[in-house]
Formats: C-alpha cells, structure tokens, sequence
C-alpha cells in the first residue's frame, strides 16, 4: 500500500524535462507521482560521450527516491518529469518516524528488498555498458543475496 501524503507534505510541481532529483546525490526525502510521468534513468560515459540507461517510468501513485532514505546511500539514479508533474515530497525525517512505528522486522525487510534492487540496477548497468562496449558475455553469475545488515537500528531485531 502506498502511503498517501499528509496536510504537512510538500507538493511540487515539474515541467517536461525538469530533472527531479539527481543520481549520486544525498537523499533528503521521497516522491510520490500525484499527477504526470517521470522517468528514471542511470548515466553512464561511453567511446560516444554520455549515454543514459532507462531504468523505468513511473506514473500517478507510484513512487521513487526511497531507496536512498532506507539505507543512507547516494541516489542510484536521476529522476526527470516526461510532461508537466506534481509530486508529493515526503521528508527524509516523516520516513523515518513512521518506520519506527513498525516491528524491527519490516526494517530489515526493506533494507533487504533496497539491496538486491540496487544490486540488480548496478548488474543492468554493467550489461548495457559491457554491450556498449562489445565485450558483452553470457555466463554464471553469483548473486550474493544478503551481506548481513550492519546498521545499529536493525540489531534490535
């Protein structure tokens, strides 16, 4: 279920092309597509100049940027509006208050979830620049699936 925002979020409005937030910046907060279509990409350098990799398009009621206030890393990727946009900001600070409202549990379930996301986003982008490139090859791949959680939050559990 999709939290809906509050009298005391911040709405924000985009036009077509408005870069929303930017990748390998802090997180302070994240969004939830009132109203447009925003897509989410990753750059990346080629023998060309700069490439982006179209990781998604999310639509009314959809959200993104939260990977980054679940477990405290840089924005994975960019987020631009496709036509005029209004989004909802919720804050880093009411995330997290409301997470601690839930069992230790869901926490590391999140943080789970936001890691092999990231992991599968990191591996797509090393495909699209390794096709780039003409080196790209077919074989076995481990996939770690967890490397423990070393956040002091979740030892609770």
């Amino acid at each position: 279920m999709i939290m809906m925002p509050t009298a005391s979020d911040e709405e924000r409005n985009y036009n077509a092309g408005d870069i929303i937030c930017h990748e390998n910046e802090r997180p302070d907060g994240l969004f939830i597509v009132k109203e447009g279509l925003v897509e989410i990409f990753h750059q990346l350098a080629t023998d060309e100049g700069v490439a982006e990799v179209s990781l998604g398009r999310i639509g009314a009621r959809g959200m993104f940027g939260e990977m980054g206030i679940i477990d405290h890393q840089p924005r994975s990727a960019s987020a631009r509006a496709l036509g005029p946009t209004r989004v909802v900001f919720i804050s880093r600070l009411a995330f997290q208050k409301h997470l601690e409202d839930l069992p230790p549990w869901v926490s590391i379930l999140i943080k789970t979830f936001v890691q092999r996301v990231r992991e599968s986003n990191r591996r797509l982008v090393e495909v699209v620049e390794a096709a780039d490139q003409g080196r790209l090859k077919i074989g076995n791949h481990e996939i770690i699936i967890s490397h423990g959680d070393e956040d002091e939050e979740d030892k609770k559990f």
